[in-house]
């Protein structure tokens, strides 16, 4: 490389997105609060356990109100 250009800096990385846009994950996820895992592997046209590990390498997190707190009722 130091004969071909004359440095030794690395080369950038090009990534691209096979299936999971982090931008578009993060907009349907926006839409579709309630949807399960492989609800938006459906929609993204891949597996619930891609789409969990795309959240972690994003930073994605999502967290669920329980069902016993959500239909709780006040009592007089």
């Amino acid at each position: 490389m130091y004969k071909q250009t004359g440095e030794l800096k690395d080369q950038p990385l090009h990534r691209t997105f096979k299936k999971l846009d982090p931008e578009k994950l993060t907009a349907y996820v926006s839409e579709h609060p309630d949807a399960y895992l492989k609800e938006i592997g459906k929609a993204f046209d891949c597996s619930g356990t891609a789409v969990r590990k795309a959240f972690k390498r994003h930073g994605i997190t999502r967290k669920k109100r329980p069902n016993a707190i959500a239909n709780k009722k006040k009592s007089k």
